[in-house]
């Protein structure tokens, strides 16, 4: 699900808060954040080519934008009674590189405690049309996915 096991990946995670809780996971692999980086610091394509503060500082915000986004939109779907916007937020992501499977691990430990069923909720993404190697997950924590549950039935 997150690109080859045999290479380590990039992630920022961020830590839900209130009506719902849990984790948001923005992965990719190096060329993609760096990439990243790149565009947002408005330098040419190719000119960051390791995590120095800057690019790493570029991956951090974009999870806090694109976490903070999904979660106000998320908030907006809840039925009435189960919480607004106001309800729903981020910690500030932390980034990390390690492999995919040990994300996935780490990430679904709280949700494996209590049941044998996991949730993840993935979003890809495109700039221009053409797809990039970043992925999104909603990593809902053993007491959401019970409030999940209720407001399914």
């Amino acid at each position: 699900m997150l690109g080859e096991s045999e290479e380590p990946i990039c992630f920022c995670v961020a830590e839900m808060k209130g009506r719902l809780t849990g984790e948001l996971v923005l992965a990719f692999d190096d060329a993609s954040g760096l990439t990243l980086a790149d565009l947002l610091l408005d330098q040419p394509r190719g000119t960051a080519v390791s995590w120095g503060d800057m690019e790493t500082s570029a991956a951090l915000e974009t999870t806090n934008i694109l976490g903070s986004t999904y979660l106000n939109v998320l908030a907006r779907t809840l039925p009435s009674g189960h919480g607004g916007a106001s309800e729903l937020m981020l910690s500030p992501p932390r980034f990390s590189r390690d492999f995919a499977e040990s994300l996935i691990e780490f990430a679904l430990m709280g949700q494996i405690v209590t049941s044998t069923n996991v949730l993840l909720a993935r979003a890809q993404f495109q700039i221009d049309g053409d797809p990039v190697e970043w992925t999104m997950l909603l990593v809902p924590d053993a007491d959401t996915m019970s409030t999940l549950a209720e407001l399914l039935r």
